[in-house]
């Protein structure tokens, strides 16, 4: 009941400060879509560490306080690691093989979801089962210590490999024209914090292709938002700013490496189709565990427990090996305390 009430008064406090600071302070600065906006001065980043406590507790809970060991690492992933804090993105060429590429594209789905945007564009999402090729991509050592470094902590994986196709019925429109929903995706938006996506080309993406676009550096801004109206990015503000798009493109086999806090893209080329082996990685937060998902994944019969420690304990948010249970605390369920047996 308390809880409740905060709840109500909590929303009531946002949205008066949305009618202040949004409709009278900020108005006709950096317009996007409308009524939408986005500003990076010193005064919205109090606005937002005040009202947005909740996300700065993801941010101490999962990484600042985290006491995980860091994995020793070369010269050459040290670069590479330094490079994706600058950027925000990275790209693994020759990743995989083309002929691996085409074995993913051959896996019968599992479970497949879709989302129809306001163009009429479908977007696709076709869960895949394990098998010793998938698995050998999803967990390579290459992609978990680069992630880990980046993050200064133990990582896991957020969400079950898919496969993300799109054919766009219309090309991305400036952000002036379009309609905040009218194309997944294809505003200047970020996504959770502290999570990292990472998504393979399953054939060769170049620049007039439907692709990505990262921009360079934002990853370092305080990307937290009161609502929908204060999350994207106009097009007028990224060339005021002179913020440099990076194109997410290359061969078939190519692996991209974002942080999910960066500000990004989907850049829509009509009748383009784009496809992509997608899966997130993260500190602990948001790890999309579903019985469903378990059940299917592991339908080709693949042997968890043939796994290295270090893969299950990646998985351990996915595939939970619970040794003794969960307690109902009246609210929801927690895991019991082993040390108390």
């Amino acid at each position: 009941m308390i809880r409740t009430i905060l709840s109500f008064f909590k929303k009531i406090l946002i949205r008066s400060v949305h009618f202040v600071y949004f409709d009278i302070i900020l108005s006709n600065r950096d317009l996007y879509y409308g009524n939408y906006y986005q500003n990076n001065g010193k005064i919205h980043r109090w606005f937002k560490f005040l009202f947005r406590w909740d996300r700065w507790v993801i941010y101490f809970k999962f990484k600042v306080f985290s006491r995980h060991p860091i994995l020793k690492t070369d010269k050459l992933k040290s670069r590479i690691v330094e490079k994706f804090k600058s950027d925000g993105v990275i790209f693994i060429e020759n990743f995989v093989s083309n002929k691996e590429c085409d074995e993913l594209l051959s896996l019968e789905s599992c479970k497949k979801t879709q989302h129809k945007s306001i163009d009429g564009s479908i977007t696709q999402y076709e869960y895949l089962p394990l098998n010793k090729n998938l698995a050998n991509i999803w967990l390579d050592s290459r992609i978990s210590t680069i992630v880990t470094h980046y993050f200064g902590t133990k990582v896991f994986g957020a969400t079950y490999p898919h496969i993300l196709s799109i054919n766009p019925l219309s090309s991305s429109l400036p952000s002036r024209k379009c309609d905040a929903h009218s194309q997944i995706n294809a505003s200047w938006h970020y996504d959770n914090p502290l999570y990292v996506g990472c998504f393979l080309l399953l054939h060769d993406v170049g620049k007039d292709d439907s692709h990505m676009q990262v921009l360079k550096g934002t990853n370092d801004f305080l990307n937290i938002n009161l609502s929908l109206r204060d999350r994207y990015l106009s097009d007028e503000y990224i060339d005021k700013n002179n913020l440099e798009k990076i194109d997410c493109i290359g061969d078939k086999g190519t692996l991209v490496i974002f942080d999910a806090t960066s500000f990004h893209r989907l850049k829509n080329i009509k009748n383009s189709p784009r496809r992509v082996l997608k899966f997130e990685i993260s500190c602990g937060n948001d790890l999309n565990m579903n019985y469903k998902d378990i059940s299917n994944s592991l339908s080709l019969g693949f042997d968890l427990e043939s796994l290295e420690k270090e893969k299950k304990d990646f998985l351990s948010g996915l595939y939970p090996d619970v040794h003794r249970g969960f307690a109902f605390n009246g609210e929801e369920f927690k895991k019991m305390n082993k040390n108390i047996y």
